[in-house]
C-alpha cells in the first residue's frame, strides 16, 4: 500500500498514550481492529492488512502504553480501555475486532463492555482464563518474567507462537519489536493476565463470535476453546490444521479464508 493509504495516530490516555496505524479504504464495509499477541507485534498482521483492502484496518501498538507512566493502564483491562479510547477518538460506532493471545484477552474485555459497537469478534489462540496452560508454556512464561537481558528467552517465546518460522529477517524484526517494549510494563501486564478470569463476563458479549485455534498451538488447548464457546452465546470454533498459536503468520492462506468467510458472510461473498 502507498503511504497515502496509511497514517499513524496517537490517542492520549492521561499519563501515557496508545499509538496505532490506520490503513484506509474507500469502502462501506465495517472497519476492522487487529490486536497482536504479547510476544508478537503489529507486524504479525502485515499480510492480513495487505489482503483486506476493502475495509479500513486499525492496528494498535499495544506496547506503546509502556512508553509513559503505565501504572494506571497495566494488564488486559488497561489494554481494553485504551482500545475503547481509540474507537471513541475515531468515532467508530460499529466495527469488527480480532485479537490473538493477549490481544484476544483484551478483545474479550472490549466486546463485553461495548455491546453492539463490536459487530463481529474473532478470538485467536486465546482463552478466558490461564487455566489449563501446558506446563512447558507456563514454565516459559515464568522464565521470561525473571528477565531476559540477552533476548534469548524472547526469541524462544516468539518461536513458540509459530508452527513454522518465517524468514530470518522477518523473525529478527518480530523479536526486535517485542524487545523494544518496556519490560516492566510487559511483565506486569502478563502477570495480570495470568490471574484473570473472564468467564463471568462472557455472557455480556453480544457480537457474533468465531474462535480460532491452530492444531499445533503450544499455548492454548481445546479446553480454552470450549470455555469460550460455552460462555459466548451463539459462538463457534474452527481448528486450523498444522497452524500454531498465531496462524495469521504461519498458516496465512487458511487463516485468511476463515476470517473472510466469517466477516463477509452477509455481504455477498469476498
Amino acid at each position: 500500500m502507498s503511504g497515502l493509504d496509511t497514517s499513524d495516530h496517537i490517542v492520549e490516555l492521561g499519563t501515557t498514550q496508545l499509538r496505532y496505524r490506520v490503513h484506509h479504504a474507500e469502502a462501506d464495509r465495517p472497519p476492522l481492529v487487529l490486536l497482536h499477541p504479547w510476544f508478537g507485534c503489529p507486524g504479525f498482521w502485515d499480510e492480513t492488512v495487505a489482503a483486506l483492502t476493502d475495509r479500513t484496518r486499525y492496528v494498535p501498538a499495544l506496547y506503546s502504553l509502556g512508553d509513559g507512566d503505565w501504572r494506571e493502564h497495566v494488564g488486559p483491562a488497561g489494554l481494553a480501555a485504551a482500545i475503547v479510547a481509540m474507537l471513541e477518538q475515531e468515532n467508530i460506532d460499529s466495527c469488527d475486532l480480532a485479537g490473538n493471545s493477549m490481544g484476544g484477552i483484551a478483545a474479550q474485555l472490549v466486546a463485553a463492555s461495548q455491546g453492539e459497537r463490536i459487530r463481529r469478534l474473532i478470538l485467536i489462540g486465546t482463552g478466558a482464563t490461564a487455566g489449563a496452560l501446558s506446563p512447558s508454556y507456563r514454565a516459559a512464561i515464568d522464565d521470561w518474567l525473571l528477565g531476559d537481558p540477552d533476548g534469548f528467552r524472547t526469541a524462544a517465546f516468539v518461536r513458540r507462537l509459530l508452527a513454522t518460522e518465517p524468514a530470518p529477517d522477518i523473525m529478527a524484526r518480530y523479536v526486535a519489536d517485542v524487545r523494544a517494549g518496556n519490560p516492566e510494563f510487559m511483565g506486569a501486564t502478563l502477570a495480570a493476565a495470568l490471574g484473570l478470569d473472564i468467564r463471568p463476563l462472557l455472557p455480556r458479549i453480544t457480537a457474533e463470535t468465531l474462535v480460532i485455534r491452530g492444531s499445533l498451538d503450544a499455548g492454548r488447548t481445546p479446553e480454552h476453546v470450549r470455555e469460550l464457546v460455552s460462555g459466548i452465546a451463539g459462538s463457534r470454533a474452527v481448528e486450523l490444521a498444522g497452524a500454531g498459536h498465531s496462524p495469521m503468520v504461519d498458516s496465512f492462506a487458511a487463516f485468511l479464508a476463515t476470517m473472510r468467510d466469517f466477516l463477509d458472510a452477509d455481504q455477498g461473498g469476498r
